[in-house]
């Protein structure tokens, strides 16, 4: 864990403000570049190299605008690296660079266990998702869920009529919104007794591409999702699918076969998630998750040396090559690897600049194709 100056912060929130940079191309430039302020400096040439002929980089001031405007809410940023950074999360790639919050920071350091769930819940579910999420903070777990109507809200309202381990909120917004604006009264409880996070800008508004990348961090701040109700094609079942990319055990609460709001849960038993009837059951593995998790390394993104830059010649056939590689179905960097035969440094340096040139997209697993609009996967 590393502690920043100001200055270091600035650069990796403009890095990740920039046009084209997600998660893992922020972390691949911090390797090849050693710093957010040496590859801010390099986005324009990397972006060029890989058929771009201008990029949008973020510059100093509006930066330092929506720091102040984040203050000004009564918010504040912590950085990946930094000791604040929710532990779990910063083990994955694909953690945010950068989140905005409001509240307890500390409560990302807490084990944590997802519930998620349909909004139209039923009210048994309800009940359910309430008594699971206040029986985990009774037990010493912090509860994460998506701060919005039904499943999610019942799961926030248990975990605070407990004393114990306290309730995250992770919103699919800038940390200045409420959404849906039903939420706000449970929203302002979360930010004054637990704790609000946002990977987006202030004032971003919600956006169809910004739930399933909210998604994405509520499973990643957990040792596990717990899906209490919800349709076989529905949110809480992306949030189950990057569980498991993440590598975070899934557990799932059954429900009658011809019941819609039961096909997720049930679906998700049948491919091996485990079976919850009470908070018991997930305190019971969560123990043992918790002892192995815990002992994972943290792998520093800050400190490291620059990679040495190979010949420019090599790299305009490498990039020719990657993208006659590539198609608009998905493939592994390994394959990619494997076809080229080259080294990996050079294939992470000719992808960065095809991502940043916007000819290549990626989803989690590590996969990438060709670009194209479905933002939903991005």
């Amino acid at each position: 864990m590393t502690a920043l100056t100001q200055q270091q912060r600035l650069d990796c929130l403009r890095l990740i403000r920039s046009e084209n940079v997600g998660a893992v191309t922020f972390s691949n430039l911090m390797h090849i570049y050693g710093s957010a302020g040496k590859a801010l400096e390099a986005l324009p040439a990397m972006a060029e190299k890989g058929g771009k002929r201008a990029i949008k980089v973020c510059g100093i001031q509006q930066a330092q605008d929506e720091v102040a405007a984040i203050e000004k809410a009564g918010a504040k940023f912590v950085v990946k690296g930094e000791p604040e950074y929710p532990r779990l999360l910063g083990l994955l790639s694909s953690a945010p660079p950068v989140l905005t919050y409001k509240g307890g920071i500390s409560l990302g350091q807490k084990p944590c266990i997802s519930v998620v769930g349909t909004r139209d819940c039923t009210i048994s579910g309800k009940k359910m998702a309430f008594q699971i999420a206040k029986d985990l903070c009774d037990g010493g777990y912090c509860v994460v869920s998506g701060l919005t109507r039904g499943i999610d809200a019942a799961a926030h309202e248990g975990a605070l009529q407990s004393q114990g381990g306290g309730t995250i909120g992770v919103i699919g917004t800038g940390i200045d919104q409420v959404y849906p604006q039903s939420s706000d009264k449970l929203h302002d409880e979360i930010a004054r007794r637990g704790l609000i996070l946002s990977e987006f800008p202030y004032g971003m508004g919600p956006d169809r591409s910004t739930f399933p990348r909210r998604n994405r961090t509520v499973s990643g701040l957990s040792l596990g999702v717990v899906v209490v109700e919800a349709d076989v094609e529905s949110g809480s079942m992306i949030t189950a699918r990057f569980a498991k990319d993440q590598g975070r055990q899934v557990w799932a609460v059954p429900g009658f076969p011809l019941d819609a709001k039961a096909g997720g849960p049930n679906e998700l038993l049948q491919q091996g998630a485990k079976i919850v009837t009470s908070a018991a059951d997930i305190i019971k593995l969560a123990k043992d998750l918790e002892k192995i998790m815990v002992k994972e390394p943290v792998f520093p993104i800050f400190g490291q040396k620059p990679v040495a830059l190979p010949d420019e010649e090599e790299m305009k056939e490498l990039r020719k090559k990657v993208m006659a590689l590539l198609s608009k179905t998905w493939v592994t960097v390994e394959e990619i690897i494997t076809e080229t035969d080259a080294p990996l440094t050079m294939v992470l340096i000719a992808l960065t600049e095809l991502e940043l040139a916007g000819k290549i997209t990626r989803k989690d697993g590590n996969l990438i194709c060709l670009n194209y609009d479905d933002k939903e996967d991005l």
